[in-house]
């Protein structure tokens, strides 16, 4: 038969969230809300879209699993990964890849607060989120 392929099912369900209440929560002073977990994509990323008050921005890190990629809703941020800087403003998108020392700072907390959705993929079976 021309075209013909061998699909197999997946163990995982469609589905469609949005911000709301129950997704969210507040981690050192930023909302946070989960709009796709691990569990719900079988390991293959997770998305979060968060606002962060001004200085509040995790310390520098590096992710050695996973890759990285924030997308700006509202404001704006600088982001160094290795050598490189990045100054990122609403609508733009910054995709980092693992194994390269990030940090992401306030390109101006004058600005106030800022949002963004975060994912990451290729997790880790020992990562929780």
């Amino acid at each position: 038969m021309k075209g013909s392929t061998n699909h197999t099912s997946s163990p995982l369900t469609a589905f469609k969230r949005a911000p709301s209440l129950g997704l969210s929560q507040w981690e050192n002073g930023n909302l946070t809300t989960n709009l796709a977990e691990k569990k719900a994509t079988n390991g293959a990323f997770f998305l979060v879209e968060a606002t962060l008050a001004p200085g509040t921005e995790p310390p520098p890190d590096v992710h050695t699993r996973e890759d990285e990629r924030f997308y700006v809703l509202e404001g704006e941020f600088d982001a160094y990964v290795g050598d490189e800087a990045f100054k990122v403003e609403a609508g733009e998108c910054v995709f980092l890849p693992r194994f390269d020392n990030l940090l992401c700072v306030g390109a101006d907390d004058r600005n106030g607060e800022r949002s963004f959705s975060y994912g990451m993929s290729n997790l880790a079976a020992n990562d929780s989120r």
